[in-house]
């Protein structure tokens, strides 16, 4: 149990990243991002978590912030955040 609250909190954290990187752009963004998710999720009859773990192995030269975005809109599909949190 103590294991998947580390894996959850972690999921939560690179959210935040997401964030805070993106601002303003955040939430059009991650609509993108989820869009895609959401599309190879039923294509493959796939749950959120597993279609964005194969898109990342999927995507060798995918680069680091690419990423975390797509790990912060799937965290987004799962537990979207509250507005006022997501544009304070």
């Amino acid at each position: 149990m103590h294991e998947a609250l580390q894996v959850s909190q972690a999921l939560l954290d690179k959210r935040d990243s997401a964030r805070l990187i993106l601002g303003d752009s955040y939430r059009e963004i991650m609509a993108e991002y989820g869009e895609v998710i959401t599309a190879v999720s039923k294509d493959r009859g796939l749950n959120i978590i597993a279609a964005t773990y194969q898109m990342i192995g999927e995507s060798p030269d995918l680069e680091s912030t690419g990423i975390l975005y797509l790990v912060a809109a799937a965290v987004e599909l799962i537990a979207p955040s509250p507005s006022e949190v997501a544009n304070g």
